[in-house]
């Protein structure tokens, strides 16, 4: 298990990170008539700013002057503060008791700004090594910090709560707590506090591997803290920032930063940072292979971490360690170091870390033989995630934090293969793969008769600002815009986890491989991919009986080859040489594939860019001709819509939208004959959403009145002015059958939330026109087919074994039962054409993936030579494709 990001926000960083301080009105509230009052002053301001270097020697000669002077209250606010800025000099467990003690002194009883200053102190440090005593604490200064109304240390006191939340594995809490610390801290005015929760946040998308989200919290981190005078040195987002970027393969980078970061934790005495970035320089050399180089960092990074007891370091140097020892093929010594950071994180009760131990220490089992206890271990590390997973606050953060803990599921998976064992690998298999979309798609339909929440002022104003971009003409403009929609979008984070956690859905165990099978037609095949080295596999399910498959190739090859295939086919190429190949690996060494009608193909990595239909067979024709490919997220996603009932059928049979009335004239070279060669037709393409110009579609309009034709007057079209996001809204959805939508698309496999079909804008509504991903998903749809007859709507960002963030996740979401989509940029005329014979395909009774496979002959056999699969392999059906539409009259 190689290359993790730390899933974790080290909290022993955060404990010497940020100590509190009194607050600036605290801080005036104090009389200044002597030396010793003075001292304390300028101390608690330093301290503030987290600056304990700086403030730590004040403290010293203000605890001495107080001392002599009998001032014992002072005195012992002092201490305090001293003894704080040398807390990395000696173990957090004799300090939390010391402070402990000072509690119960009845001079702080009877002082509550003392009382919050010590118990804000003792938070910190049980953030270390005891995460309930840090709760309770904490909970006891944000109670404080209200009675005496101290906004700044109510703050502060939610955030830290909210990263208790986050450790304790209740994502919904930490999200809203930690969001609402940030804007609180920017209230106030309190920059110190801004550093610190975005660097935290920054850590949290990282280890979720958000890149580019958390790297723009990391920089906003850093250029505070440079602005900010007497700051402390932004240790967090050093760390942070630099293990993004090693797991960005830019390690240059990255070392540079370490090696700054450790050079101002030996300055400064900083102990706890020195072990962190040692443990950090040790896992890029790691990674780079350089065994020795990295011993050189990790070995004095445990040495230290142990004899302070700081647990959670502590944890993770020893698994660092341990990893090193498994690839030399040293088990002794790695699981030696593996008991003692399994101990450690089991001490600190982190339930981020004890997953990866436990996988760990299960291929460490099955490595000596020992095949029960490996599997218990691995089974043990799944439900500790499985709880985890209960608490996430929506189904992107879910798929999320299972792409983040994909080597759990892949180790214990590659379990399952040696032991020939189909049962348990297709339960590991559904227990991971598109869990966040099985949860919604196996639940009770959603009330559709409600009607949606009304949009707040915060999503009124990302549509402004989205509007905004799209029309900005400059860097600096575009920038400014950005800034500003991350701190909206963050505001309206904690919003969508509350909506959300009102309709949450209790998580169940994966179906049973026999279930699965049994809801298989005869002429059905699952073929569920899993891209592994050496090797990748197979896991073949029929309505017969199920195997596991060695393919002749691993990830590297069988991706190499995708990337290679995608180039020649989407500059318009035959593509013939790696599509015999790709079918040579993937299909071809399937045992009896040839003798099934229906592939359903669950994919993993790049494949989910593939269309199988396009690849050739050892005859040279295509998989098309033979057979119908339709695709699932997983197995569970083609279950449950086949075994459930909609509370309500479609009372309406279509709903289309087309012909957006975009910024830009329609140009005279359009075409919407559909009877021309593919080739002149108008390309509907992938757009950057900062300064876009969405050129019009004129043959769109075309394709949705010809479409609604076939689906009788009861069909209802929105063209032009009309073609807007708020009257596509304001349609009764639920009511329709089939949801029709033509336009331009915006993929983006950075930020997944945004990606979105780009329709029309209505400023008396507040819509910007963006239909984006987290909308889609919020809306109540009973559709038994979605046609996003757009660019790109299937493609987005991998997410390891959790699938693919695109649009057509949204839509499934969002309840429809199936969802064709494009993987690249869609021609006008042909799209037009396509679309016409799919739909008069499913009028005549034809079930939907036979629909589309065989619209897609026609147009074969129509234009001939110049029918690439350019111009009609990147549509794909996902979802139930065996299934006839059950049209209302």
């Amino acid at each position: 298990m190689k290359n993790r990001t730390l899933w974790v926000i080290t909290l022993f960083l955060i404990s010497m990170f940020s100590l509190p301080a009194l607050t600036p009105a605290q801080q005036n509230a104090q009389p200044a008539n002597s030396d010793a009052q003075k001292l304390l002053a300028e101390a608690n301001r330093l301290a503030w700013l987290f600056n304990w270097p700086a403030a730590g020697p004040l403290y010293e000669e203000a605890e001495q002057l107080f001392t002599e002077s009998g001032d014992q209250k002072n005195a012992l606010h002092a201490k305090i503060g001293r003894m704080r800025s040398q807390a990395e000099t000696f173990p957090f467990v004799d300090l939390s008791e010391y402070l402990a003690t000072e509690l119960e002194n009845p001079l702080v009883l009877n002082d509550p700004k003392l009382k919050l200053w010590i118990l804000s102190s003792k938070g910190y440090i049980d953030l270390e090594i005891d995460l309930v005593s840090a709760q309770r604490v904490w909970e006891e200064a944000l109670a404080i910090a209200q009675k005496l109304g101290d906004k700044p240390w109510e703050a502060r006191a939610s955030g830290e709560l909210g990263v208790i939340a986050f450790l304790s594995g209740d994502g919904t809490k930490a999200q809203s707590l930690l969001a609402k610390a940030v804007f609180s801290a920017m209230a106030n005015g309190d920059a110190a506090a801004q550093i610190r929760f975005l660097s935290l946040i920054g850590q949290g998308l990282s280890v979720l591997n958000r890149r580019d989200e958390a790297l723009e919290f990391f920089n906003r981190a850093l250029k505070l803290a440079e602005g900010t005078k007497d700051a402390a040195f932004p240790f967090m987002a050093y760390e942070g920032k630099a293990e993004l970027l090693a797991s960005m393969n830019r390690r240059p980078e990255a070392i540079t930063l370490l090696n700054e970061g450790l050079r101002q934790a030996r300055i400064q005495a900083k102990q706890g940072h020195e072990i962190q970035f040692l443990i950090l320089l040790g896992k890029v050399y790691a990674d780079a292979q350089d065994h020795d180089k990295a011993l050189e960092y990790l070995e004095p990074a445990g040495t230290l971490a142990q004899k302070l007891k700081y647990y959670r370091v502590l944890a993770q140097a020893m698994f660092e360690l341990a990893q090193i020892n498994l690839e030399r093929g040293d088990l002794t010594k790695a699981e030696q170091w593996l008991a003692i950071g399994l101990g450690a994180s089991r001490r600190v009760g982190d339930k981020y870390f004890l997953p990866r131990d436990l996988s760990t220490l299960a291929e460490l089992n099955f490595r000596r033989g020992h095949v029960k206890e490996a599997q218990a271990l691995y089974e043990e590390a799944a439900d500790i995630v499985e709880g985890l997973l209960v608490n996430v606050p929506s189904p992107y953060a879910k798929s999320f934090l299972v792409a983040a803990m994909s080597d759990i599921y892949l180790g214990h998976f590659r379990l399952a293969v040696k032991t020939n064992d189909p049962h348990t690998a297709f339960w590991i298999l559904e227990r991971v793969r598109g869990r966040a979309a099985t949860d919604f798609l196996r639940s009770v339909p959603l009330d559709t008769s409600k009607p949606a929440p009304p949009q707040s002022p915060l999503e009124k104003e990302i549509a402004r600002l989205q509007i905004h971009l799209m029309r900005a003409q400059t860097p600096a403009e575009r920038r400014d815009l950005l800034d500003q929609l991350y701190t909206a979008e963050a505001k309206l984070a904690p919003i969508i986890g509350e909506r959300n956690s009102l309709t949450r859905r209790v998580l169940q165990d994966p179906i049973q491989l026999g279930k699965m099978q049994a809801s298989l037609r005869p002429d059905e095949l699952i073929l569920e991919y899993v891209l592994d080295e050496p090797n990748a596999f197979c896991l073949a399910i029929t309505q017969q009986g199920a195997s596991l498959i060695t393919l002749p190739a691993g990830r590297k090859r069988i991706e190499e080859l995708v990337r290679a295939f995608l180039t020649e086919v989407t500059t318009k190429k035959s593509g013939m040489k790696e599509g015999r190949e790709l079918y040579s690996l993937l299909l071809e060494a399937i045992p009896g594939h040839a003798d099934k009608l229906r592939f359903v193909v669950v994919r993993d990595g790049e494949l989910h860019l593939l269309p199988f239909d396009s690849l050739r067979n050892t005859k040279g024709q295509f998989v098309l001709l033979s057979h119908v490919v339709t695709y699932s997220p997983s197995a569970s996603a083609l279950y449950f819509p086949r075994t459930g009932r909609p509370a309500t059928q479609p009372t309406l049979p279509f709903l289309a939208v087309g012909d957006v009335a975009y910024d830009q004239p329609v140009d005279s070279s359009g075409s919407s004959d559909t009877q021309a060669s593919p080739q002149k037709g108008r390309t509907r393409g992938l757009y950057d959403l900062a300064g876009a110009k969405f050129p019009r579609l004129p043959g769109t309009r075309l394709e949705v009145v010809n479409s609604s034709r076939i689906f009788g007057k009861r069909s209802k079209v929105l063209l032009d002015r009309q073609a807007t996001e708020a009257a596509f809204k304001a349609q009764p959805l639920p009511d329709f059958a089939i949801l029709h939508l033509a336009a331009h698309g915006v993929a983006d496999t950075k930020f997944p939330d945004r990606a979105a079909l780009v329709l029309g804008a209505d400023p008396e509504s507040h819509e910007d026109g963006l239909l984006q991903a987290r909308e889609i998903s919020a809306l109540a749809l009973n559709a038994e087919l979605t046609t996003l007859s757009a660019c790109d709507t299937g493609v987005g960002r991998l997410q390891g074994q959790a699938g693919i963030a695109n649009l057509v996740r949204s839509f499934l979401l969002a309840g429809s039962k199936t969802v064709v989509a494009t993987l690249w940029s869609a021609d006008d005329t042909y799209t037009a054409a396509l679309v016409k014979q799919f739909y008069l395909n499913l009028k005549n009774g034809q079930d939907k993936g036979s629909a589309l496979r065989n619209a897609k002959i026609v147009l074969l056999k129509k234009f001939g030579d110049q029918a690439l699969p350019f111009y009609w392999a990147g549509f794909t059906m996902t979802g139930e494709g065996a299934s006839r539409l059950s049209l209302p009259k």
